[in-house]
């Protein structure tokens, strides 16, 4: 089945221009989406990310990559039934890098593994309707850094894909969409970062889900090293 890392649905106005003016208005840790750190691009970290992505972040999958990717594994990782149809996934998880350290987050990610949600698109002109349309996916996330908060808007830009990938463990597909963003790097001290968010469209309730919510919370202690 389609793996999806999942806030209520984005309206497709949000779309419009000037979104992407949101997130490069603000001068904040969350890297401009066209920016490509150590030569990486979002595209290239959607790629290097899907088999792990897809697998549940199982630890063997982890990407061999510059960046620390921000994830929960293991039994720090739940995915449980709602009393009201749907489907909630959440975790915490602590990391500890060296200053300068760079870090990919990655938010939500949908898979053409079948059964495939919705229409999955072959190019990325088509790739936010299915992504954001509540008659497809009907995703929305926040993401807050240390209380500063990205909402679903600011965070349109930064979807990337489809991207080619190997076949995925989750059921053989080899295209994968993820919104995900890099972070500038951050001062020596404790960092809080957190995702909220769901997909609640057409495509995810017609596989009998009223919808799939994501939280997840991350401390991020950066050190001087040594």
């Amino acid at each position: 089945m389609a793996m999806l890392r999942w806030s209520s649905v984005l309206a497709l106005g949000m779309l419009l221009p000037g979104v992407a003016s949101a997130a490069q208005e603000t001068d904040l840790v969350v890297l401009d989406p066209a920016e490509a750190p150590l030569g990486y691009s979002l595209r290239d970290m959607a790629q290097q990310t899907a088999v792990f992505s897809a697998s549940g972040n199982e630890p063997a999958h982890y990407p061999d990559t510059p960046f620390v990717v921000l994830h929960v594994s293991g039994e720090d990782r739940h995915l449980d039934p709602t009393p009201d149809g749907g489907l909630a996934l959440g975790g915490t998880s602590e990391f500890t890098v060296d200053a300068g350290t760079p870090i990919y987050v990655p938010i939500f990610s949908v898979d053409d593994s079948p059964p495939v949600l919705g229409s999955f698109p072959d190019d990325e002109a088509s790739a936010l309707h299915y992504f954001f349309s509540p008659t497809q996916v009907g995703c929305a996330f926040e993401l807050l850094v240390d209380g500063e908060l990205y909402d679903s808007s600011a965070l349109v830009p930064y979807l990337a894909g489809p991207v080619r990938t190997q076949p995925l463990p989750d059921g053989g597909g080899t295209h994968i969409l993820t919104l995900g963003v890099f972070l500038a790097p951050l001062a020596t001290g404790e960092h809080i970062i957190e995702i909220r968010g769901s997909a609640s469209g057409d495509a995810v309730q017609r596989t009998g889900i009223g919808y799939m919510s994501e939280d997840f919370f991350y401390v991020v202690n950066v050190t001087n090293g040594g």
